[in-house]
């Protein structure tokens, strides 16, 4: 690790450790309550958020974040046309119900120490799972915005696709891409051409053109959390799939 590393580690090590940003965030938490409308808790970097077009949302569990978030991020930015990345955790995780987590408030906190080194991102929790509640929840809080953008994985784009999901799958898709355009990232094998096939296909034909293809480092393609998690219940080292941010989740007892 270099000094650059080792230093946004301890930084992050020591705003895990406050008291006041876990406070506030668990504040927010209990703000949110999924009964209720879809909606938006805006934990750090709000002030970045407003006079921005076009908004960049990443949205996953985060458990932990990987070096493969931090590069998609910046795809967005540097292809997407995105001037705001808001990194955003569900309350409600679709499919991820059974997966051991670390605590909500310190997977937060961990994104706030993460992004506090980003000029043009931001923090938020929101109290659905599915993109569409999302983009509707961050409408609201932004009305001023021109142009919403989800950014994905390949693996996403078939999940959000998939009829298992929804009561009326065309009437949800086309909620969702009326509010927002998708981003999709390669992963794995499976890249631009195989993202063109897949829309290409009848059923998903009419929202091609809402759905655009960024790229991503072949090295970090395979880089996943679930192997992060894997290597820490094994006690084997994470710091070449993790920024160093989530290092010090780890160390925070964050999976203890």
């Amino acid at each position: 690790m270099d000094e650059g590393d080792a230093l946004r580690q301890q930084r992050a090590a020591e705003m895990l450790r406050g008291g006041v940003l876990l406070g506030r965030i668990r504040e927010q938490i209990r703000a949110l309550d999924a009964s209720e409308q879809p909606k938006v808790a805006v934990i750090a970097g709000g002030e970045r958020l407003f006079g921005v077009s076009k908004l960049g949302v990443l949205a996953g569990s985060f458990n932990p974040p990987t070096r493969a978030h931090v590069a998609l991020a910046e795809s967005a930015r540097q292809h997407g046309g995105c001037e705001v990345v808001l990194w955003t955790i569900s309350r409600v995780t679709v499919d991820k119900e059974r997966v051991t987590r670390a605590p909500l408030d310190l997977r937060l906190a961990t994104l706030v120490a993460l992004t506090s080194a980003l000029p043009h991102d931001a923090v938020a929790c929101i109290n659905r799972g599915l993109y569409a509640d999302q983009a509707q929840a961050v409408r609201v809080v932004l009305p001023h915005l021109r142009d919403l953008a989800f950014i994905i994985g390949y693996d996403k784009i078939v999940q959000i696709l998939d009829p298992h999901y929804y009561t009326d799958r065309d009437a949800a898709l086309d909620a969702l891409f009326g509010l927002a355009e998708v981003l999709v990232a390669p992963r794995d094998d499976e890249g631009e051409r195989d993202l063109a096939a897949l829309m290409a296909q009848s059923q998903n034909r009419r929202w091609a053109n809402r759905v655009r293809f960024i790229p991503l480092d072949p090295a970090l393609r395979r880089i996943s959390s679930t192997e992060a998690r894997e290597r820490i219940a094994r006690n084997q080292p994470i710091a070449d799939l993790v920024p160093p941010e989530a290092l010090a989740l780890v160390a925070a007892g964050g999976y203890a």
